[in-house]
């Protein structure tokens, strides 16, 4: 008996339609690297998350550490006043607290740098100039009073101080001159574009206006009914 005998009969079979879309079978290689994918996105939105987590932290510290310098001014503003009043020892038991603050604060890694008597060049980048003070005193452009102190947390800046600077009277002048001729510039331009409209729009109003007869002339053209 020949091997060909025992072929099966390919008419017993019956007809299936192969699937559509075969899925392929990725490499133990492809299945790890696509595993690192998902961890490393799952790791970077972590550190997204802890990093903002951080930022907010600072922003709350930097802005005790602006209160505590504020409290330190002001206990410095009332000390002869407390003095007088026999509440030194309050003054000097609230500056002990306020010390105490200070170094919490600095032993998480903030600073308080207040520019007090700085020149404008030496921390122009790291204030914001609420306002000036013009005054014989002053030689150059200095801080003359500290709102806000400057605030930093491992040597970067993470709070711009806030001050008013102060400057010779001289330059007040300069400045105020430099104003005036800004302004009466503005009003020139304005009062020259205002009349141009003023007469444009006479121009179009005596235009339109229809010419209505006079209110006697046109009773004394109507034909009386008289008569």
């Amino acid at each position: 008996m020949s091997s060909s005998d025992s072929f099966p009969d390919w008419n017993l079979f019956s007809k299936r339609e192969a699937p559509s879309e075969i899925e392929l079978l990725l490499s133990p290689a492809s299945e790890a690297a696509s595993l690192l994918q998902r961890y490393k996105a799952d790791l970077d939105g972590a550190k997204r998350a802890a990093e903002e987590f951080r930022n907010e932290g600072v922003s709350s510290l930097a802005q005790l550490a602006v209160l505590v310098a504020q409290l330190e001014t002001a206990l410095r503003h009332y000390e002869k006043a407390l003095a007088g009043a026999s509440l030194g020892k309050v003054n000097h038991h609230l500056r002990v607290l306020k010390d105490m603050m200070l170094d919490s604060l600095r032993s998480s890694g903030l600073e308080v740098e207040v520019p007090l008597g700085r020149a404008f060049g030496e921390i122009a980048d790291w204030i914001n100039v609420a306002g000036w003070r013009h005054h014989e005193e002053f030689t150059s452009e200095v801080v003359a009073e500290v709102v806000e102190p400057i605030v930093r947390h491992c040597g970067s800046v993470v709070r711009l101080g806030r001050v008013i600077m102060g400057a010779p009277p001289d330059q007040a002048t300069s400045e105020f001159d430099e104003a005036l001729m800004h302004t009466e510039t503005e009003l020139e331009i304005h009062t020259e574009v205002g009349s141009s409209s003023d007469a444009d729009s006479a121009a179009v109003t005596s235009s339109e206006e229809p010419d209505f007869p006079d209110a006697g002339q046109s009773a004394g053209k109507q034909p009386s009914k008289e008569g």
